[in-house]
């Protein structure tokens, strides 16, 4: 008769562990290496994405602004000196 539910893993004295692998040292730098130049290529690409929708939105915010005619008399004129 079974008295706990782990007894059937009496016969196991070692847990299944993954394969475990030795990498040189200077192997293991230059898969570091790689592995940063990877991810300086992604957060660059991503900072470039966004810097490209800040100015998309200032240029969105500053036509309705002039659209809407938010702007102060002041910066209005320097904005389109011509207009009435």
């Amino acid at each position: 008769m079974i008295n706990s539910m782990f007894e059937n893993f009496v016969n196991y004295p070692y847990p299944i562990a993954p394969n475990v692998y030795v990498i040189s040292d200077s192997d293991y730098k230059n898969y570091q290496q790689q592995e940063a130049y990877k991810r300086l290529t992604v957060l660059e690409s991503q900072l470039n994405r966004y810097k490209r929708m800040v100015e998309e939105t200032k240029l969105s915010i500053e036509k309705l602004k002039t659209n809407a005619g938010l702007f102060p008399e002041d910066e209005a004129s320097k904005i389109a000196p011509d207009a009435p």
